[in-house]
């Protein structure tokens, strides 16, 4: 999936409403949702779930946040309803230095649908390409150039080989 990319489901779950629960804390409890998503998606053959909000507006992966690309413009959701990611935050930083524009908006399911590019980040994941989303092939259905680009350059930072960032690291 790190070269190819992987094929996703929009789950039949929903991100748990912001007034459900601490939805910001990092808790086993707020974790069953996505967990029941991943083996949903899993049991449909695809390699993840990707869930929605009670809105309908893309939230998160069951442990990713997601990002799309159209038009080489870089856009991914808000932490309204999703929790906080430092593996996101660092790709934005990295996709601005790289002289990417960065969006944080709302996103919907025919949006990614149509989008050139997209792609999940997390500890875990790093930066996972996405080829598929619910059966619809996404570009061309392989890793796209910017994908590629930032994912090179994640790697780089990640593995030390980029000074500009060696601050940012914690060698143990």
């Amino acid at each position: 999936g790190f070269h190819n990319g992987i094929r996703v489901k929009v789950s039949s779950y929903t991100r748990n409403h912001i007034g459900s629960s601490f939805g910001k804390a990092k808790v086993a409890a707020n974790y069953l949702n996505s967990s029941m998503a991943f083996h949903e998606a899993k049991s449909c053959g695809f390699d993840e779930a990707l869930l929605l909000d009670a809105n309908g507006f893309v939230a998160e992966g069951s442990g990713e946040c997601l990002f799309l690309i159209k038009d080489k413009i870089l856009i991914t959701p808000p932490n309204d309803n999703s929790l906080r990611s430092i593996t996101q935050a660092s790709v934005i930083e990295l996709a601005q230095n790289l002289g990417f524009e960065v969006k944080r908006a709302n996103i919907t399911r025919d949006e990614l649908y149509v989008a050139d590019e997209a792609f999940f980040t997390g500890t875990a994941a790093e930066l996972t390409p996405i080829r598929e989303i619910d059966g619809r092939v996404i570009g061309n259905g392989k890793r796209g150039s910017i994908t590629q680009s930032l994912q090179s350059a994640y790697i780089d930072i990640v593995y030390g080989r980029n000074d500009n960032y060696i601050n940012d690291l914690t060698f143990i």
